[in-house]
């Protein structure tokens, strides 16, 4: 994967990284729609009863069966997850990083290898665990580096 191309590093925004994790955010978002729509999922959160007030009737459904509360933001997780970790691995972009024109190097500007991005793509759990504080650090950091990137020796780097 790596080539011998070396690329002069100029950080992506975080504006820039945002809308791209958004594009990825809607890939991923369609087939849990699809889910819900023909049946696959629960879709009961979404059905309030007459005679219910919204939030009483989601706690109601919390208590008596969390699962349908959790199953579809469960699968969009895992699905964003998948997508992305499996997108960086073979291509060192998403999708939506395609679309906005950035793209995944090491230090010294090359492709970074699979087993970096492999590692990277391990770590970008830190971002939920951390409740998304490891990927707000993009905004105080010169570097526009979130916490995955500083612990995978990556950047998000604009093309030239």
């Amino acid at each position: 994967m790596s080539t011998t191309r070396r690329q002069e590093i100029i950080p992506a925004s975080g504006f820039i990284r945002l809308t791209a994790l958004g594009i990825d955010m809607i890939c991923c978002l369609v087939p849990i729609l699809l889910a819900l729509v023909f049946g696959i999922l629960d879709d009961a959160a979404l059905k309030t009863p007459p005679g219910w007030f919204r939030s009483e009737w989601l706690l109601k459904l919390w208590l008596d069966t969390p699962g349908a509360l959790t199953a579809a933001p469960l699968w969009f997780a895992i699905l964003l997850t998948l997508w992305c970790a499996g997108w960086q691995i073979a291509t060192a972009r998403t999708p939506g990083a395609m679309f906005m024109g950035i793209s995944l190097v090491d230090r010294h500007g090359l492709s970074p290898t699979r087993q970096r991005l492999a590692a990277r793509s391990g770590l970008m759990l830190l971002i939920p665990l951390s409740l998304g504080l490891g990927y707000l650090w993009i905004w105080p950091s010169r570097e526009r580096r979130a916490w995955h990137d500083i612990l995978s020796g990556t950047w998000m780097a604009r093309e030239p």
